[in-house]
């Protein structure tokens, strides 16, 4: 009985899985799992990591996309321009017809865009005075730009048109309700520049004084012991002082 109970014990022993063996292989198993998993962590990106790649990617097509899209616009000013230079010098007669094309530019981005649309109404109105009451509403609303540099540009070409516009209606035989209006806009222009002699600006505040000193000059009454003046041919009395 003794034996047959031993044979039975040798058998189980023979036959039972070996504790050091199933636990070499079990940690064998962990440890390629755990490799797999950082594997498999380190190719997967982030699902944040991902979108913020989309985004990125997104982003920078629509940047290129603007940028594109600038520089056809800007390519079209440069040709828009060029021709107003053109017409300018060369064709003074079809300045009213190309006004319109070049104002449409006075709310462009590119504030040195802005600079030539005022730059452009200067001209456009030194060789044509009856062009200013088309424009005098736009040099206003030029005057309000953000850009310093816009701002100064108005500044010196209201001071340039300030005396042209008496000018043009000292010499006028009827001044109409067109130039009426046209001076009543360019007293409102000089008040809105008078008011920027409190600029934080040193440089408005310094075009302002200029323009002061050109209204001074150009409105003071001369009587026989001024200086004489050989800005305007003909009489001023017509021009309302303000």
């Amino acid at each position: 009985m003794s034996g047959r109970l031993s044979s039975w014990k040798d058998k189980d022993e023979r036959y039972q899985p070996s504790t050091s063996r199933s636990r070499s292989s079990h940690e064998h198993h962990g440890t390629s799992h755990s490799t797999y998993q950082a594997k498999k962590k380190k190719k997967t990106k982030p699902a944040k990591e991902v979108i913020d790649c989309r985004r990125s990617t997104a982003a920078q097509f629509f940047v290129e996309e603007e940028m594109v899209h600038d520089t056809a616009s800007a390519d079209r000013v440069v040709r828009i321009l060029k021709r107003g230079f053109f017409i300018q010098a060369k064709q003074p007669k079809l300045l009213d017809n190309f006004l319109d094309e070049v104002i449409s530019f006075q709310h462009d981005k590119n504030s040195e865009v802005r600079t030539f649309v005022v730059n452009f109404i200067e001209e456009a109105c030194m060789h044509d005075m009856k062009i200013l009451p088309k424009v005098i509403s736009n040099l206003k609303m030029l005057l309000d730009d953000k850009s310093i540099k816009v701002q100064k540009k108005v500044i010196q070409t209201t001071i340039k048109l300030y005396t042209h516009a008496i000018r043009w209606l000292s010499k006028a035989s009827v001044v109409d309700e067109v130039m009426e209006a046209t001076w009543g806009l360019m007293t409102h222009l000089k008040h809105s520049i008078f008011a920027l002699i409190e600029s934080d600006n040193e440089g408005i505040r310094a075009f302002v004084v200029k323009f002061m000193e050109r209204v001074v000059v150009t409105q003071t009454y001369h009587d026989g012991y001024s200086q004489k003046r050989f800005i305007f041919g003909s009489d001023t009395s017509n021009i309302k002082h303000f």
